[in-house]
């Protein structure tokens, strides 16, 4: 379990951020909570749960924090567990609980079910100072609030599996826009990378956008810019950082640019490209989804011309997928040859375009045993029955592991 950092510069004012664990550690919206928090005087403290922690450790952890409130950062696919946990803060803090949904338009927020359980889904700055009756600092406004990387502790680059996609030592994520909650990646752990509000997309001020880097030590090597596209901006932040000699690694959405992009990104600082492979070729579209392994033959060609590393997040399990649609994916992989590559199973975003067609296709698990993720569930449907999504995932895996070889010797 986590535990509590030094708590001498903040006595009596921890604020307890409960983070769900799934994919890399390091979460852009708890981090932005977390710097809306500092703004106020409150010194924010991250307790790590997931779906296998004992309600009674969960509780233990609360008290010996003794926060001034709770907040939990809200996401659909962790609906179940996130009342539960709010059920359990409310019985063990006198202060303000409450779930945050910043990004999630008011009308998709479920229903209060819990007495004593409040919402928090505008603006952070005015929302938390208003849920704990304190008056934010300055003008407040996402594009001045930086994440605060401090609860995660200052060796968090020595930590792999916290903050990278493809768990590189010495490599954070960092954030130069607050996306719209309709620009979100479909899939829910690719989503995660993000923090999104309401009124989005808001490009961080550079500075801000930079600000993280001074909670950690030296042994930083690498940024990866979270954001799911390299637009003109995530590049300016990009320029800005390449004096400090730091490698860095932009996203790019293939619907938004031509191969030809490529070229210029060298000069800005960066030496790898990352691709979402969101779709199957050949059946419609996932809606937000853009791109298909088949379809990045000219992007792979360019990037390589601009001596560009090559980064792939393939997500394994989609709507319409056949074990037919899984091997021919796996050969397109096998022909492009990435240098890095990270598997997640699909599951829709909450919130989203893609969530209302999957849940309207009656494709979502049933409610009583989607919270159970010991094991990485697919999507209900006929031509990828689960014995199926089993053996693309293991064979995905296999190739995975080559790369991993291949990158490390």
């Amino acid at each position: 379990m986590h535990q509590p950092q030094d708590l001498r510069d903040g006595v009596g004012k921890n604020l307890a951020l409960i983070s769900i664990v799934e994919g890399p550690e390091l979460q852009p919206e708890s981090a932005f909570l977390a710097g809306a928090a500092r703004l106020l005087g409150l010194v924010p403290q991250r307790v790590v749960t997931d779906f296998g922690t004992p309600g009674e450790v969960f509780q233990a952890e609360l008290k010996a924090l003794d926060p001034l409130g709770v907040l939990l950062p809200y996401a659909t696919e962790f609906r179940e567990v996130l009342l539960l946990l709010a059920e359990l803060a409310r019985q063990n803090v006198d202060g303000p609980v409450a779930f945050v949904g910043d990004g999630v338009g008011r009308e998709r927020l479920p229903e209060q079910e819990l007495d004593g359980v409040t919402w928090i889904a505008g603006d952070p700055g005015r929302d938390l100072a208003q849920a704990f009756g304190e008056s934010p600092s300055g003008e407040g406004g996402h594009g001045s609030i930086a994440m605060d990387l401090s609860p995660y502790g200052k060796d968090l680059a020595s930590r792999p599996m916290v903050a990278s996609l493809f768990g590189e030592l010495g490599t954070v994520g960092l954030l130069a826009t607050r996306a719209a909650r309709s620009e979100l990646s479909p899939v829910a752990l690719l989503a995660r990378l993000e923090a999104p509000v309401s009124d989005g997309p808001v490009a961080l001020d550079v500075g801000t956008a930079l600000a993280p880097l001074e909670a950690l030590d030296d042994n930083v090597r690498r940024v990866e810019w979270w954001d799911r596209h390299g637009t003109e901006h995530v590049l300016d932040c990009a320029q800005a950082l390449a004096p400090r000699g730091l490698r860095q690694s932009v996203r790019v959405r293939t619907d938004l640019a031509d191969p030809e992009v490529l070229a210029a990104l060298p000069a800005r600082g960066v030496d790898r490209v990352v691709f979402d492979i969101d779709r199957i070729a050949d059946v419609p579209p996932l809606p937000g989804s853009h791109t298909f392994a088949e379809a990045l033959d000219p992007w792979v060609e360019a990037a390589r011309a601009a001596d560009l590393e090559v980064g792939f997040n393939v997500v394994v399990g989609l709507p319409d997928e056949t074990p037919e649609a899984g091997r021919e994916r796996l050969v397109a992989l096998r022909r492009l040859q990435p240098d890095l590559m990270r598997c997640v199973p699909f599951e829709p975003t909450g919130g989203t375009d893609a969530h209302d067609w999957v849940e309207g296709r009656g494709l979502l698990a049933s409610k009583e045993t989607r919270w159970k993720r010991e094991l990485h569930r697919p999507i209900v449907q006929d031509c990828l029955p689960p014995d199926g999504f089993w053996q693309i995932w293991s064979d995905t895996l296999c190739y995975l592991a080559e790369v991993e070889t291949g990158r490390r010797t």
